[in-house]
Order: structure tokens, then C-alpha cells, then sequence
């Protein structure tokens, strides 16, 4: 390959060029879920936001992840994955309870989008990112950890900033749970529609 043409690398030189092309493309990809993680409004980084592909091909759903596993079968890292879903959810749980408790003024809120995006981002494995806590946690105490056992928590959870009342306004006079209430209710209707065709 090397004698054939100038053109041609030969097999070092094109392992030496794919992995420098794959390089470039991690580093993008990590580029990309680093902004999509600080950005605050509804684009590709948002938690909701329903695409497959924001760009960062760290995160395409479809990509084959260990996180992806979800089943006692599925090892290695079913028991991980559930650590780390459990705390999620009850941070998440938790953030809008103590709102609800602490300040019944409709005045404020949380900022939703902030704290999705911290417990859904895309984990890269760093000691400082709460994923790592919590699994290091539980290595060393066989115990799920509370709250405030883990350091890395949401920065500002509850929506600031000048344009505070204009963000809260267009979040409550969203569609949004319509949207959802009317997909629950034409699943319920398919349900029923399918065990009536069972009984014959």
C-alpha cells in the first residue's frame, strides 16, 4: 500500500488518520454536550427537547451505551444504572417539595430546564459530576446516598435573572400538559379498544 501511491499511508497510516479523525470528533461531541449543558433556553441541549440528534454524537439515541441497560440480565451495569436513576429522581422529587414547603408565593419557581439538564446531561465521568459521586458513594458505603451527601448539585435551581417573570410566565401558560393529558387519554382509548378485540 505504501509503494502504490503517494496517496496511500499504508495500514499505519490510516489507523494513525482514523484515530486522529475520531479524536476530533470526541472532542466536538464533548464541545457540544458541554454548551448544550450550560444553555438555558428550549433548543438541543433541553431535556425535553424530542430530536435524535442534537449534534453531539456522544449523545444520538441509538447509540449503543452501557447506560442503555435496564435489566438485572443486562450486565454489567444494571446496578449502576438504577443507583444513579433512583438519586435522579429523588433530587428531582425532592427539589420540587422543599420549593412547595419553603416558599408558597406563585411569584418564583424552579427552573426546570436547569435541573433536568444537570441530572439527564450526558456523564463523562468526572470525579466532580454527581454520577461519579453517587457510584463512589455507594462503593464505599453499600448505601444509596441522601441528598446531601452528594457535592455536585444544581447551581440556582430556582429561575432568576432579569427575564425571570417573562420565563415563568411562558412556562405556565405552556401546552404542554394538555399535550400530554390528551396522549395518556388516546392510549387508554387503543387499551381498551385492544381488549375489546380480545374478547372475540
Amino acid at each position: 500500500m505504501e509503494d502504490f501511491s503517494g496517496l496511500t499511508p499504508g495500514v499505519s497510516g490510516f489507523l494513525i488518520n482514523l484515530l486522529a479523525q475520531g479524536q476530533q470528533e470526541l472532542e466536538r461531541s464533548r464541545r457540544l454536550s458541554r454548551r448544550f449543558d450550560s444553555a438555558r433556553d428550549f433548543g438541543p441541549g433541553n431535556a425535553l427537547d424530542p430530536r435524535s440528534d442534537n449534534g453531539a454524537s456522544g449523545e444520538h439515541i441509538g447509540t449503543h451505551t452501557l447506560m442503555s441497560k435496564d435489566t438485572g440480565k443486562s450486565l454489567p451495569v444494571h446496578e449502576e444504572t438504577r443507583r444513579l436513576a433512583r438519586f435522579a429522581s429523588m433530587t428531582v422529587a425532592r427539589h420540587l417539595v422543599t420549593e412547595v414547603n419553603t416558599d408558597p408565593s406563585t411569584a418564583g419557581g424552579l427552573d426546570w430546564d436547569r435541573i433536568l439538564r444537570h441530572y439527564l446531561r450526558f456523564p463523562s465521568a468526572g470525579p466532580v459530576m454527581w454520577e461519579s459521586q453517587v457510584l463512589a458513594h455507594v462503593r464505599r458505603t453499600g448505601a444509596d446516598p441522601t441528598y446531601e451527601d452528594i457535592p455536585d448539585k444544581v447551581v440556582q435551581p430556582e429561575v432568576q435573572g432579569p427575564d425571570a417573570a417573562l420565563r415563568l410566565a411562558a412556562r405556565r401558560k405552556g401546552t404542554l400538559r394538555a399535550e400530554l393529558a390528551k396522549r395518556y387519554r388516546d392510549l387508554e382509548k387503543r387499551v381498551d379498544q385492544f381488549q375489546l378485540l380480545l374478547r372475540f
